[in-house]
C-alpha cells in the first residue's frame, strides 16, 4: 500500500509562481503550511514580475514570524487562558457577562491548580487528577446528555 507525500513543516511554502495579469500587473502565488497545519494559497501582486515576487516572500515572512502570542508546547496554561480570554474580548462575539464568567473559572478553579503546568505537560492523567465537580455540583452527567465534562466520561468517572 502506498502513502501519500508527508506534510511541509509548519511556515514552509512551495514553488513561486507569477504570471503577468494585464499590462503592468504581475500576481504571485504559492502554497504555504500555516501555523494551524492548513494549506493555502497566498498571492500578492506587483508592477514588475519581481516585485510581485518581494511582495510575497514579505507576505509569506510576516505569516510565519515568531510573534509573543504565539502558543507552543513551552506555553503555561496561564498564559494560554489569558490569550484565550483576550481572543474572546477581541472577537466580541460572546457576551461580555460570559466571557467574565469563564474568566472567573479559570482564576478560581484552572489557574491555581494548572497555571504554572506548560502545555507538555498536560497529560491525560495529569488533568484526570484535576478536580471535578462536587457531589453538590448541580450538572448532569454526559449520559443525561446535559453538560460534564468529557475528559471524566472518556475515562468512564462518574462526575
Amino acid at each position: 500500500m502506498t502513502h501519500g507525500r508527508p506534510p511541509t513543516s509548519l511556515g514552509t511554502w512551495g514553488a513561486i509562481r507569477t504570471r503577468q495579469v494585464r499590462d503592468g500587473v504581475f500576481r504571485s502565488r504559492t502554497r504555504i503550511r500555516d501555523k494551524d497545519g492548513v494549506p493555502r494559497e497566498v498571492t500578492a501582486t506587483g508592477t514588475t514580475q519581481p516585485a510581485a515576487e518581494r511582495a510575497l516572500r514579505e507576505k509569506l515572512v510576516d505569516r510565519v514570524t515568531v510573534s509573543d502570542n504565539l502558543v507552543t508546547a513551552e506555553t503555561s496554561v496561564a498564559k494560554l487562558a489569558g490569550l484565550w480570554l483576550q481572543y474572546l474580548r477581541d472577537e466580541g462575539r460572546i457576551e461580555r457577562t460570559t466571557v467574565n464568567e469563564y474568566e472567573r473559572v479559570l482564576t478560581k478553579v484552572v489557574i491555581p491548580e494548572l497555571g504554572g503546568l506548560r502545555l507538555r505537560e498536560l497529560t491525560t492523567s495529569r488533568l484526570d487528577m484535576f478536580p471535578g465537580p462536587t457531589a453538590n455540583d448541580e450538572r448532569q452527567s454526559p449520559e443525561e446528555g446535559e453538560g460534564g465534562d468529557g475528559l471524566h466520561a472518556w475515562h468512564g468517572r462518574p462526575l
